[in-house]
């Protein structure tokens, strides 16, 4: 189960960069109006870094199950009063919001222990 918290891991220090609801799992949107706005280079280097560990466990068995889980961890932002990114109340939002994309992908794992997403 480690590779989910992983994976949950690089899309949570990406929605730093990479967060909101817009596009696929990897393309950037600004999540809440008033948060501050990357650099075209920070923004790239978000997606490339994402990019990458898609590209390296796409074919992975759970990779669906585990890129839902992230996708719906993307998609349950919260934003504060002041319009910024609430990274507390987004993790809770998510916690009740993915519990059971999350509960899918242990699943996946635990019946596929070799995948290497799943380590």
């Amino acid at each position: 189960m480690r590779k989910i918290v992983t994976l949950a891991a690089v899309v949570g220090v990406g929605v730093l960069v990479v967060q909101g609801c817009g596009g696929g799992i990897c393309s950037y949107s600004k999540a809440c109006p008033n948060d501050p706005m990357p650099t075209a280079a920070e923004i790239k280097a978000g997606e490339d870094s994402c990019n990458a560990s898609v590209k390296q466990y796409q074919g992975q068995p759970c990779y669906g199950e585990i890129e839902s889980y992230a996708n719906c961890g993307k998609n349950t932002v919260v934003c504060t009063a002041q319009g910024t990114y609430d990274s507390s109340a987004s993790r809770a939002k998510a916690q009740t919001a993915c519990a059971s994309q999350l509960s899918n992908a242990q699943a996946c794992c635990a019946k596929n222990p070799s995948s290497q997403i799943c380590h």
